[in-house]
This record gives structure tokens, C-alpha cells and sequence, in this order.
């Protein structure tokens, strides 16, 4: 089963995290925030396999750099 969960970020946004239980693989969508994004993968035990992007406001993508390393 699909799990798809909201990550807060910044006062007004979210990150979309999405992983399965059979696995430890991760999506994120739009990581805006890369430190909340690394601490919910951490906490979860997950580990980020891809970055889906909808749009090119920083909100969405100043994550981008840091979570490809």
C-alpha cells in the first residue's frame, strides 16, 4: 500500500514524502526544505530514491541541491 504523508515546511507549505511499507525507498515532492526532509527520512528509516519537481518556485525546489548529494 502506498503511503503518501504531508512534511511541514516553512510556516505555510508542505512536502509531499511517499514510501511504501515493504520497503525503505522514498519520494519527495517539491523538498522546498531539505533539513525536514532528511529528518523525516531519518525518523522513518527511509531512504530517498527521487525528487519529483511541480513547479520551479523556490518553496519547491531550494532542497534540490542538497538532498542530490
Amino acid at each position: 500500500m502506498l503511503s503518501i504523508e504531508a512534511i511541514p515546511a516553512f510556516n505555510d507549505n508542505y512536502i509531499w514524502l511517499i514510501s511504501t511499507p515493504d520497503s525503505d525507498a522514498a519520494f519527495v515532492v517539491d523538498p522546498g526544505d531539505p533539513a525536514v526532509v532528511k529528518a523525516a527520512l531519518q525518523a522513518r528509516k527511509l531512504s530517498l530514491k527521487g525528487i519529483l519537481v511541480t513547479h520551479h518556485h523556490f518553496d519547491h525546489v531550494g532542497g534540490l541541491a542538497e538532498l542530490r548529494e
